[in-house]
């Protein structure tokens, strides 16, 4: 059976990355030459700054990603206190598989006075992976003080709860983060995935058919409603729609 932790856990750290388009809080108060010089890089490397940067899948070949982190990794020397290039660098350098380098980049935008939500929620489920829910609790609850409608921080606080087995702490998280506005879809497969593992598997399966009415392609979400279909008579019209 698949893990629903890991399965939760790997669905928001996925879906950070469709975040990683936008500015970050932090990132108004960056001088002009530190956003400047980091438009310029990303220009000269193909990468479009209103858009997420992907190092797998269809970007892939279009961008060079070892080369964008050089450069980026250059321009946290230069400018070290500029919000927009430390979380950039830091995302990329995530998304290579260097997490030592990325924890490091983020621990430095973090140590700036002031808001870093999308530093926070990497950071913490960099901590979450690690096992370390107590750092995790911490950075996602300073955030929050710090961006308290920054609606993915609620899902990294849900992902903390969930896996440590606080569920209704989980659920209440994710009602946060819905009403702050992230997709509905995400949020309904979130729910499904924590009902599943509170053992209430009709109710998980009207959470993931909600999915698949709003994202009939998500593949997580079928597999998770076949797998209930062939144990609790999970509806199943869905998927041959």
């Amino acid at each position: 059976m698949i893990n629903a932790k890991t399965t939760l856990l790997t669905a928001l750290v996925c879906s950070l990355f469709f975040l990683q388009g936008c500015a970050t809080q932090g990132s108004r108060v960056a001088s002009s030459d530190s956003a400047k010089r980091l438009h310029e890089v990303l220009k000269n490397h193909r990468v479009d700054a209103n858009r997420p940067i992907q190092c797998h899948g269809r970007q892939k070949a279009a961008i060079d990603c070892r080369s964008l982190a050089r450069a980026l990794e250059s321009l946290t020397l230069e400018f070290p206190r500029a919000p927009d290039i430390l979380v950039t660098t830091a995302f990329v350098q995530y998304q290579l598989g260097r997490t030592l380098d990325s924890q490091f980049t983020l621990d430095q935008a973090l140590s700036l006075a002031q808001p870093m939500p999308e530093a926070g929620v990497l950071r913490s489920r960099i901590a979450l992976i690690d096992g370390n829910f107590t750092l995790a609790r911490d950075i996602v609850a300073r955030q929050l003080r710090l961006a308290p409608d920054y609606a993915p921080l609620y899902e990294s606080e849900a992902a903390g709860y969930f896996l440590q087995g606080r569920y209704e702490k989980a659920l209440a998280s994710l009602h946060q983060a819905e009403m702050l506005g992230t997709p509905s879809w995400r949020i309904e497969f979130h729910r499904g995935l924590v009902h599943q593992a509170m053992g209430h598997p009709l109710v998980a399966c009207s959470h993931y058919t909600k999915v698949l009415n709003e994202y009939p392609k998500h593949r997580a979400t079928k597999a998770r409603l076949r797998l209930l279909g062939s144990q609790h008579n999970c509806y199943q019209n869905t998927l041959t729609q």
